[in-house]
């Protein structure tokens, strides 16, 4: 690759941002600083340069996120509960993020090449370049429903999927994409620095720097150093506290902490290469359950770590459900497993207005199908009720951080909520989520949606006007 088209597909797009009009590398927080186009060109073209270098611990974090769920309470009687699942974020130095940038473009080439000519390449539809979102890939399953009519539908989720990845057939798949029987020394470097990867926790390496979490704030560096040093002194910093324990006695480094059955599993989610990493594991899986499928004029589609499958008529799910699992063991491994609190079975039929349905799982709630965000019954579509009111949340929570920091600062409080309105309205020219929620109602074809936040522009006013 030459260095100006390294920049164009690149570069450009994902390591630079524009700043007063001025493009500037974007910088991630870590040991190391960004580096300019030409530099980091110079370190990921050049396989000796990759072979013979060497990959920072990554910086770890868990992702809260508010799930709802279904459990029975007593024989009978299902209800939905809510409760936070921590989801781990890994993500790589600058010098590291180039490379993992680099390989993932060039890996995925050849995993697009290999897609070409299967049956199943438009089943995985998560992490390609595709031209489309999750309203669009949403909007084709209802729309294959309806073109069926009478069916069965079953969605399942796999749990810690990053986390379970089996090495060898990660391996395996990797070099089956590429079209060779074993690595490069640089692709053997890069693969082996994600299995074998090692990780700081972010707030505790913060603190293990001299620093409250409160004052490295307040720095905004993107740079870890030690208190009392300066930015140049980032990696004599790192060498420094690499080797200490934390508070509870345990390495402030730590590996890799996957396991099944003492086999090590799992990749790092949160690097530029781990969601191509994961469509390439899955790729027999893919071809299986679609021929499968095909077999029986149905539908198969998966985005990331969600499994969906279509089969005409009425069909018994618990049948549909063990092949899909005897096919997952036979290409994937044991050590990817099916979430059984989250795998749904909808019966669809038709009715003397379209279509109907009956939840099979639990007949006595009768709980919509749920994807991508997205509820259906047969005749019409809906975002999720639980995404609508998270949005709410995080929405009142901006509010209230805005209007304190408002009331800090009296002339500037008309500008703070003028602002907020510009970006929050249904006029914004902004990425939002009301911007979201109308090109989903354009695209759905249904006014249902937007009615879902007809009372956001009172929300927003009556948030602003309580008192602090």
């Amino acid at each position: 690759m030459k260095y100006e088209d390294y920049y164009d597909e690149i570069y450009s797009k994902k390591h630079e941002k524009v700043v007063n009009n001025v493009k500037k590398p974007k910088s991630l927080l870590h040991f190391d600083y960004a580096l300019g186009p030409k530099e980091a060109f110079k370190l990921v073209s050049n396989p000796e340069n990759v072979e013979k270098h060497w990959f920072l611990p990554m910086l770890g974090f868990n992702l809260s996120i508010r799930r709802t769920y279904l459990e029975e309470n007593k024989p009978g009687n299902v209800v939905k509960k809510r409760k936070n699942k921590d989801r781990p974020i890994r993500y790589a130095s600058n010098r590291d993020a180039y490379i993992y940038t680099y390989y993932s473009y060039m890996f995925n080439k050849q995993y697009e090449e290999y897609l070409s000519d299967k049956s199943f390449y438009h089943s995985p539809i998560a992490y390609r370049s595709l031209e489309k979102n999750n309203i669009d890939f949403a909007h084709t399953v209802f729309n294959k429903i309806k073109e069926i009519g009478e069916c069965t539908v079953i969605c399942m989720d796999l749990t810690s999927f990053f986390d379970t990845l089996d090495h060898t057939i990660l391996y395996q798949n990797t070099l089956k994409i590429l079209g060779q029987t074993k690595f490069r020394p640089d692709q053997e470097k890069v693969l082996n620095s994600l299995t074998k990867y090692s990780f700081f926790d972010k707030d505790s390496v913060i603190r293990e720097l001299g620093w409250t979490l409160q004052e490295f704030r307040e720095i905004r560096s993107s740079i870890l150093y030690k208190k009392g040093l300066t930015p140049d002194d980032s990696f004599f910093s790192f060498k420094q506290i690499r080797s200490n324990k934390d508070s509870n006695g345990e390495w402030i480094i730590k590996k890799n902490p996957n396991r099944d059955n003492k086999k090590m599993v799992g990749i790092p989610q949160g690097t530029p290469i781990s969601a191509l990493l994961s469509n390439i594991y899955m790729i027999d899986f893919d071809q299986e359950i679609f021929e499968y499928t095909a077999s029986k004029k149905g539908y198969y589609v998966r985005y990331c770590d969600d499994v969906l499958v279509i089969l005409p008529g009425q069909n018994c799910y618990r049948d549909i459900v063990t092949t899909i699992k005897e096919i997952l063991v036979r290409t994937a491994g044991n050590s990817l497993k099916i979430n059984e609190g989250k795998t749904e079975a909808i019966q669809f039929y038709v009715a003397k207005e379209g279509l109907d349905y009956t939840n099979l799982l639990h007949p006595e709630k009768n709980f919509e199908l749920q994807y991508l965000g997205f509820n259906f019954n047969g005749k019409r579509t809906v975002i999720r009720h639980s995404s609508i009111a998270r949005y709410y949340r995080k929405l009142k929570s901006k509010l209230n951080t805005v209007k304190y920091r408002a009331s800090k600062n009296e002339k500037k409080s008309t500008p703070y909520l003028r602002d907020i309105y510009q970006k929050y309205s249904h006029v914004s020219n902004k990425k939002t989520f009301i911007s979201y929620v109308k090109l989903a109602s354009d695209v759905m074809g249904e006014k249902k949606i937007m009615r879902q936040v007809k009372n956001h522009m009172k929300f927003i006013k009556k948030v602003a006007s309580e008192k602090t």
